[in-house]
């Protein structure tokens, strides 16, 4: 005598028999990602080993970047970022500020300075530039850089050949002047006193070791 199975009976048989067909498939799943496994090391190894090399490589980057953070420029008259004193500026005294650095890096034959003004009305505003400062120097006295002062100076964008200090408009707010000093592979640039600061600025880059700055304000009440 056979006998019939109850109809929620050959649901569950129905049930079992689908996992009996998907086990399998899950089993071989399974061991293929396990076999794959070792393959996927062996492809990604030669991607995870470049990274090394790419760290050591970096290496000199970091240590360029620490002796240019050693060069550095100060003035004793003013901290960096605070307020130019009067006489300093063009419609005081119009003395060049005083100025020391150290920190130069090796290989460096001379300096070149440029002092600019990029809140100025018409654009960047260049006031100062001395280059083929020697090697061995160190700080620029107050007053050096009036005119026949005995540097080597360039064109402002007041047309003189020497310093001029901060003069923005009235109520045109602070003015921020950046005091670049850059150390240079060259004992002289192929500059005369006819060049605009700027121009002077442009022959000095392609010969830059390190450069450094800072920045001192100044607003016309």
């Amino acid at each position: 005598m056979r006998t019939i199975p109850t109809r929620p009976a050959r649901k569950i048989m129905r049930r079992v028999r689908v996992f009996n067909m998907i086990s399998p498939w899950r089993a071989f799943s399974a061991g293929y990602a396990i076999c794959l496994s070792p393959l996927l090391v062996i492809v990604l190894a030669p991607f995870l080993l470049v990274q090394e090399p790419g760290r050591e490589a970096n290496v000199p980057r970091t240590e360029v970047t620490e002796a240019a953070m050693r060069f550095s420029l100060e003035s004793p008259a003013f901290h960096n970022g605070a307020a130019i004193p009067r006489k300093f500026a063009r419609a005081g005294d119009n003395l060049s500020p005083p100025l020391k650095w150290q920190g130069a890096p090796a290989g460096t034959k001379s300096f070149v300075l440029i002092i600019a003004d990029p809140d100025a009305p018409v654009g960047t505003f260049y006031h100062w530039a001395v280059y083929d400062l020697p090697a061995d120097r160190t700080e620029l006295a107050e007053g050096a850089g009036r005119e026949n002062g005995g540097l080597a100076q360039g064109t402002n964008d007041f047309g003189d050949a020497f310093y001029d200090g901060p003069q923005p408009p009235r109520g045109h707010g602070i003015h921020h002047y950046h005091f670049r000093l850059a150390a240079l592979d060259v004992a002289t640039l192929d500059a005369s006193a006819r060049d605009k600061v700027a121009e002077i600025w442009e022959k000095a880059r392609p010969h830059i070791l390190a450069e450094t700055e800072f920045v001192g304000t100044y607003e016309t009440r």
